[in-house]
């Protein structure tokens, strides 16, 4: 039997031939001067999947120590520091641990350096995306990185302020500046707490050291940049609905809001604050500071935007653009594009335009009717109020607005006079998206983006699924699971396939 040898690769005769160059590592020459971004990418490099073990701390001595002497940070501290400048973004307890190559629960022991890099401002909470989904992280503060590239250590923002005017003005200029993707109820409050803390020479502050609750304090300094905004305005006052926006769904904050509606909140009973008087009755859903904390804990103080108010007084029949409170809304880009567009033309040159809105429009610029069906008078009427409707329509010196759902029964002599048509489709899914965690709140982002990839609704269909989630929970108390609100959806379906209503006997 004949046996055949595998067949051997030709050896290479070059003189790399005798070397496994797998077994040689280049050699790490420190430098003789470290930058804190030097040390940092030392520290890194050394860090991932170390376990922080005896080994690495013994290799990155060196730059720690100029790390330490230069940030004014713990060891632990220092390594967290250069995990999330290197991440660019959120790290949840499962991030560190991942690059570090231990758990998360071991990663929480050091919670006590995290904690204070956040007590110094050197870090934020902020949501951190993790297997599919979003779990407590923690980001760098704004400017922290530039600062360090400059090799110098980070200064946050000074608290201090001489006077009542510009606390309030930098607890303004603080909160108007986030954008949504920025709003973090925990961030602000703690930030809240540290403006007041850091100015306890004036009597606004020291009147809020009395109250113990961080709820009661951060809803005073709101009401109070209502106040700094609306001043003096029919708008003026911190609605109910934006409180249900900013605090939590807990036993402890519905008590508060319960408190304000029944006029037995604490800060009420202090005199600090009061429910909104309208045409003599108190607005239970609408929170202003009283005539006493004006006068007494911010009278130094003047609204900024109070005086924008007085140039527009003299014109009774405008209402002040500072007056008017911005309110949401969701469009695809191409439909923002169309409605700016749209915005600058119809504005410009003009002072005071009237302006007259038909909803459901093809309701009255339906098609008009061919005289002689079963009603002749009836349609004789219509065609003749059509007609009066048609040529007001040029005579208008204002702007008209409609809107309908159904284009194709409007009457081309009505189509042809409109300037500019934009066509509303129902959002894409990340605006749906974000449309479901609006309406509801306890809505995980991953269960919204689920809902809105499965379902092509609008708007208003979200809006419906979130009232019948709403009585049910008030009807039974119980949760809603994301099979729940899959339920919801299909019923909100008119289009259900081969399902079909009987109407009548059924045989």
């Amino acid at each position: 039997m004949k046996t055949h040898r595998p067949h051997r690769k030709k050896q290479k005769t070059d003189i790399f031939s005798e070397f496994n160059l797998d077994k040689y590592e280049p050699v790490y020459v420190e430098p003789k001067e470290y930058t804190i971004i030097t040390a940092l990418d030392r520290v890194l490099d050394q860090v991932r999947l170390s376990e922080l073990s005896d080994d690495f701390w013994t290799t990155v001595e060196r730059p720690m120590a100029y790390l330490r002497e230069h940030l004014e940070l713990t060891n632990i501290q220092i390594v967290l520091l250069a995990i999330m400048v290197e991440e660019g973004e959120p790290v949840s307890w499962g991030g560190f641990g991942e690059f570090l190559g231990t758990s998360r629960l071991n990663t929480m022991c050091y919670s006590e350096d995290i904690e204070e890099l956040v007590t110094k401002r050197w870090l934020i909470k902020g949501a951190a995306y993790e297997r599919d989904s979003y779990w407590e992280g923690f980001k760098l503060e704004h400017g922290v990185v530039t600062t360090l590239r400059h090799n110098k250590p980070f200064v946050p923002e000074k608290l201090e302020v001489s006077n009542e005017q510009e606390f309030m003005d930098k607890l303004e200029r603080h909160m108007s500046n986030k954008g949504r993707q920025d709003f973090n109820r925990e961030n602000d409050e703690t930030w809240m707490m540290q403006l007041v803390e850091a100015n306890q020479h004036l009597a606004l502050c020291q009147e809020l050291q009395r109250y113990k609750d961080i709820h009661e304090k951060t809803l005073f300094l709101q009401i109070a940049l209502d106040y700094a905004q609306y001043a003096d305005s029919e708008n003026e006052g911190l609605t109910l609905l934006t409180i249900d926006e900013i605090y939590p769904d807990d036993w402890e904050c519905n008590c508060m809001r319960r408190a304000l509606k029944n006029g037995t909140h604490t800060l009420m009973k202090a005199g600090l604050i009061e429910q909104k008087c309208e045409d003599g009755i108190a607005n239970t859903e609408l929170y202003v500071l009283t005539q006493k904390t004006k006068s007494e804990l911010l009278s130094e103080y003047i609204p900024s935007r109070s005086q924008c108010l007085s140039t527009l007084r003299n014109n009774k029949s405008l209402k002040a653009f500072t007056e008017i409170k911005e309110k949401s809304l969701f469009y695809n880009s191409t439909e923002g594009d169309q409605i700016a567009n749209l915005t600058g033309k119809l504005c410009k040159n003009s002072d005071v335009m009237p302006i007259l809105f038909f909803n459901e429009a093809d309701a009255i610029f339906n098609k008009r009717t061919n005289i002689g069906g079963l009603n002749p008078t009836v349609e004789k009427m219509e065609n003749s109020t059509q007609n009066i409707i048609l040529q007001e329509m040029e005579n208008l010196d204002g702007i008209l607005i409609a809107t309908t759902n159904l284009t194709c029964n409007l009457d081309s002599a009505f189509d042809r006079r409109f300037l500019f048509k934009v066509q509303f489709k129902n959002p894409e899914t990340d605006v749906k998206a974000k449309i479901w965690r609006t309406m509801l709140k306890r809505i995980s982002e991953s269960d919204a983006l689920t809902l809105a990839k499965r379902y092509d609704f609008s708007g208003g269909q979200i809006e419906n699924i979130a009232r019948k989630q709403s009585i049910d929970y008030m009807l039974y108390g119980k949760e809603t699971t994301l099979e729940d609100l899959d339920r919801y959806c299909k019923a909100e379906l008119l289009d259900k396939g081969d399902a079909r209503t009987t109407i009548g006997f059924k045989l």
